[in-house]
């Protein structure tokens, strides 16, 4: 297979001269190769050193380890808050609970006694 000849349909609002060939066209694979000095200007660390970089990954490192620490300690007592407060919650509903249930056995026996205080005196 011939990878030099063109499928792609030229634009008929183009005019291309056969004859010349564009200079900036390269018909084989390249390598672009980046120096490490290049590589660095690139990312912008031209100016320290790879100790300050080590330094500074470290102190970040610690920093990262010392925030989610604290993270995980105020959530772990966000938690023991909302534990606390939902079995507060299961308790209160429980004695509304044994109350309301008092409260019907009461009606009922109030209810009753008064149907038969009415059923005596009829």
């Amino acid at each position: 297979m011939d990878y030099t000849v063109s499928k792609v349909i030229p634009n008929p609002f183009v005019k291309f001269n056969s004859a010349s060939k564009p200079s900036n066209v390269c018909y084989t694979p390249t390598l672009n190769v980046i120096s490490d000095v290049e590589d660095k200007a690139r990312r912008g660390v031209t100016g320290r050193s790879d100790s300050q970089m080590l330094r500074r990954r470290v102190t970040n490192r610690e920093a990262s380890f010392r925030y989610r620490q604290k993270l995980k300690h105020k959530t772990c007592q966000l938690q023991e808050e909302l534990n606390a407060a939902f079995a507060a919650y299961q308790n209160a509903k429980e004695a509304y609970e044994r109350a309301e249930h008092a409260f019907d056995v009461t009606e009922k026996l109030i209810s009753d006694l008064v149907k038969r205080h009415n059923c005596l005196h009829v």
